[in-house]
């Protein structure tokens, strides 16, 4: 049967006024408007007719329409929409754009109701409740947002409904995606009540929690596949080892702002073993983890203060913005072989290390340049790692060993000088072998290569160099009377099937191992 059809730029309500039993149809247009479906007690509805059909133009942005105690359609084609279900009768079909948001009156709507989004849709439920899985007339929604004290079982239908993303109410909350796929579950709106947070048993988890107080009453599980992670949303706090006690399977774990944590057996049992600092000034002492920790602080730029990171005894990796951050920050290594990485390219003088310790690895990004000296010897830095680009690493006043490993650079030649009087490694890679400057000091250094195909003019621009170190590929050598100038008269094979030229401009003795 065909009824008539009513289209307005205001909103309206089909229960009252003139709509009142006489359009079954509506569309609106109108810009932050609103349309209500009919309602209990329904009119006597014409043959045919089990609901209405309200529509929300490409035109009414913001709109609101509201479903009835029919079995109404509820049609988004505007942006940013809104479709509302509270009528417990009648069974609705909500259909959206990729801007609409749904909202359901309570969690047993879910039951008589179907939604289909668009595939990034938030679905609100508006009233406190319990959902175990009952997903399964919905469709294109990636959010779930509960309310209050709330609970929710993950399952099946949630990972075919697409939810990927559940954000809690303020109250008491239990969420356990346990039998889902991986799920970021937003637990930060709750400031002060405990939380159960169960994550994938078979995908990467994200916990978002709003502050310390709430970890520590909260029970958190990350699954035993993939990486899970937990966020600490309070720009400022100070979290205890103890905090931890109740969590499990996280392996990350995100600070905020300026903030300050300690991690010992119970982060660690938590299986916390990287942390992400804020973007202030961070504190971080893992002195007494039992696993290494990776203490990640390159979010902090420009703050006035450093950052304070203080190792493990399982050797540890420490990140720090530039040069700025490094010079300004206290960093403490410990036993095992701990890494210092600065993750910008930039200029690094000696003076920058003054305040790190028992740290033995210096890695570099992109084309940096840095100074070893007094502090950085001091510091116990053993290794030098280049970025990817040309790097110049002068360790000229160095007076330990020193390993100066430019491998990652294929491009423009890096600089690179050794110890004085203290025995370098220099590596680099054969693709650029001739085009890096190499300069050692007056004991015995080695130069190491990946497999390359090195012809006499390729140590031209190598001095002081004793012993070339071949690699485990497949290398083809020329020695020649450039690679005497350099000084080489030790080669070391690899363990490929290396080929080896000796021309008669080489006339030193060589050894040859």
């Amino acid at each position: 049967m065909t009824t008539p059809t009513l289209t307005s730029a205001k909103s309206f309500n089909l229960n009252k006024g003139a709509t009142a039993g006489s359009f079954y149809d509506a569309t609106l247009t109108g810009v932050a408007k609103s349309a209500q479906a009919h309602i209990s007690p329904l009119p006597t509805l014409p043959v045919g007719i089990t609901g209405d059909t309200l529509v929300a133009s490409s035109a009414a942005t913001n709109a609101t329409l509201y479903g009835g105690a029919g079995d109404d359609s509820l049609v988004a084609l505007g942006t940013n929409n809104v479709l509302v279900q509270n009528q417990s009768a009648g069974h609705d079909t909500l259909v959206g754009n990729s801007t609409t948001t749904f909202v359901l009156g309570s969690a047993s709507l879910l039951s008589n109701n179907s939604l289909v989004g668009a595939g990034n849709n938030t679905l609100k439920i508006s009233a406190a409740g319990s959902i175990n899985d009952a997903f399964d007339q919905v469709s294109g929604i990636q959010t779930l947002s509960l309310t209050g004290a709330s609970s929710a079982t993950l399952g099946a239908n949630a990972t075919a409904a697409g939810i990927d993303t559940v954000i809690t109410g303020n109250g008491n909350t239990t969420i356990d995606a346990s039998l889902s796929g991986g799920v970021t579950i937003n637990a930060s709106p709750n400031t002060k009540n405990a939380t159960t947070l169960i994550g994938s048993a078979s995908a990467g988890d994200s916990f978002i929690l709003s502050n310390g107080t709430v970890l520590g009453k909260s029970s958190i599980v990350g699954g035993n596949t993939g990486t899970d992670a937990l966020q600490i949303t309070a720009a400022k706090g100070a979290l205890s080892d103890a905090l931890f006690a109740r969590v499990r399977g996280v392996e990350v774990l995100s600070l905020t702002g300026t903030s300050s944590v300690t991690i010992a057996t119970n982060a660690s049992n938590a299986g916390i073993s990287t942390i992400v600092a804020g973007t202030g000034a961070t504190t971080i002492n893992a002195s007494a983890a039992t696993n290494a920790v990776t203490m990640n602080a390159s979010a902090n730029t420009t703050s006035k203060k450093g950052d304070t990171l203080v190792g493990s005894s399982q050797g540890d990796t420490f990140i720090v913005s530039n040069g700025t951050m490094l010079g300004k920050s206290s960093i403490v290594g410990g036993a095992g072989t701990d890494a210092l990485q600065i993750a910008t390219a930039g200029t690094l003088g000696d003076s920058l290390f003054a305040r790190i310790k028992t740290v033995e690895t210096l890695s570099l990004t992109g084309g940096s340049s840095v100074t070893l000296a007094g502090n950085a010897v001091a510091t116990g830095i053993e290794t030098v790692y280049g970025g990817a680009s040309a790097s110049t690493v002068n360790a000229s006043a160095v007076t330990r060993s020193l390993t100066i490993d430019a491998s990652q650079n294929t491009g423009a030649g890096s600089y690179l000088i050794g110890g004085a009087a203290a025995a370098s490694r220099f590596i680099v890679n054969g693709a650029n072998f001739a085009l890096n400057k190499i300069f050692g000091g007056s004991v015995t250094d080695t130069l190491q290569a990946s497999s390359a195909l090195i012809t006499n003019d390729g140590f031209k621009n190598a001095s002081s160099v004793e012993v070339l170190s071949l690699s485990s590929g497949n290398d083809q050598i020329t020695l020649g009377s450039a690679a005497q100038a350099a000084g080489i008269s030790t080669v070391i094979g690899g363990g490929g099937d290396d080929s080896f030229f000796q021309n008669a401009s080489f006339t030193n003795g060589l050894t040859m191992i």
